[in-house]
C-alpha cells in the first residue's frame, strides 16, 4: 500500500476483484505457475527416465554376468570330463551300444553316466591286449573288481578326489592279454557312502584299446529278470 497525502492509495497489485486489471493479473500469475509446474514435470520425467535406463543397464549387466558364469562352468565341467587316452587303436563313448550296463545308472547325461550302488556293472567285449577306462572318482574313493572272461582278474582302487572339481582320469583295467575275444566286466564293489554326507558317485567316460578293436557282446541280455525290493 502507498501512503500519499495522509490517505491510502490502492496499489496496482490490489486491483478490485473482478476488474479487468485483476483478471489480467491473475491470468499472468496462473501462466507463471503453469510454466513452473511444466518445468518441474519435465525435470521429474527426465529423472524417471534416467532411473529406468540405469536399472535396465544393471539388469542387462547382471544377465551378461550370469551367461558368462554359465559358460565358464560348462567349460570347466567339459574340461574335467575330458579324458586323453593318447594314441589308441579303438575308443568307445559311453553312449555306444557295444557297452552293456547292469544296475542303477543315471543317464541324464549320456556322455557321462554316473553310478554309486554296489554291484553296478559295465561290460564290453573286444579283441586286443590292453583295455583302459576313463573314470571320475567319488569323494570317498571307490574299489572296482575287473572280471575277464568270467574269472576275477584284478582290483582297481579309485583315489579319493580332493573336491567336486577333480578331473576324470584314465585307468588300465587289463593288460598283456592274449589273442582272441575277451569280455571284461567292471563291478563296483565298494559301498555308496552318500548317507554319511560323502559323494559316492562315480562318472564313466568310456573305454579305449591300445590295440585291436571292440566287438558286440557275444551273448544277449537275459529276458527274465528278478527284482529285489
Amino acid at each position: 500500500m502507498l501512503r500519499r497525502s495522509g490517505q491510502l492509495a490502492a496499489s496496482p497489485m490490489d486491483a478490485e476483484v473482478g476488474s479487468p486489471m485483476f483478471i489480467e493479473q491473475e491470468t499472468a500469475r496462473a501462466g507463471r505457475f503453469s510454466c513452473l509446474r511444466h518445468c518441474h514435470c519435465l525435470r521429474h520425467r527426465r529423472s524417471c527416465r534416467c532411473i529406468i535406463l540405469l536399472w535396465c543397464g544393471i539388469i542387462l549387466l547382471a544377465c551378461c554376468c550370469c551367461i558368462l558364469v554359465l559358460f565358464v562352468l560348462n567349460w570347466v565341467e567339459s574340461h574335467l570330463e575330458y579324458c586323453n587316452f593318447g594314441s589308441v587303436a579303438d575308443q568307445l563313448d559311453p553312449s555306444n551300444e557295444k557297452i552293456r550296463y547292469t544296475g542303477r545308472f543315471d543317464f541324464s547325461k549320456p556322455s557321462a553316466p554316473s553310478f554309486s550302488w554296489a554291484s553296478t556293472q559295465v561290460a564290453v567285449s573286444f579283441a586286443g591286449s590292453t583295455l583302459m577306462a576313463c573314470l571320475r572318482s567319488s569323494t570317498d574313493g571307490a574299489r572296482l573288481l575287473v572280471v575277464i572272461n568270467g574269472t576275477s582278474h584284478s582290483f582297481v582302487q579309485l583315489p579319493e578326489k580332493s573336491s567336486k572339481a577333480s578331473a576324470a582320469a584314465v585307468y588300465t583295467l587289463a593288460s598283456g592279454l592274449g589273442e582272441g575275444t575277451h569280455t571284461v566286466q567292471v563291478w563296483k564293489i565298494s559301498e555308496d557312502n552318500a548317507q554319511q554326507g560323502l559323494d559316492g558317485v562315480i562318472t564313466f567316460h568310456g573305454f579305449a584299446l591300445s590295440d585291436g578293436s571292440f566287438l558286440q557282446m557275444p551273448y544277449p541280455r537275459p529276458r527274465r529278470r528278478i527284482e529285489f525290493l
